[in-house]
């Protein structure tokens, strides 16, 4: 008797995870860019404070 084996639902669980991965990636690097937005917007606000005030 011959047993026929699928790995279809392995493959399906790794790019599950990899696309999790990809995703996970991506909210990182999106948090990342609003952070450095957000420091060089502040950096700016000083600068021109520092200017006018004087």
């Amino acid at each position: 008797m011959t047993t026929i084996t699928s790995d279809h639902g392995e493959d399906h669980e790794e790019r599950v995870h990899a696309i999790g991965a990809v995703l996970g990636a991506g909210a990182v690097l999106m948090g990342l860019l609003i952070g450095a937005a957000y420091v060089v917007s502040q950096l700016v606000s000083l600068l021109a404070w520092a200017f006018v005030s004087h």
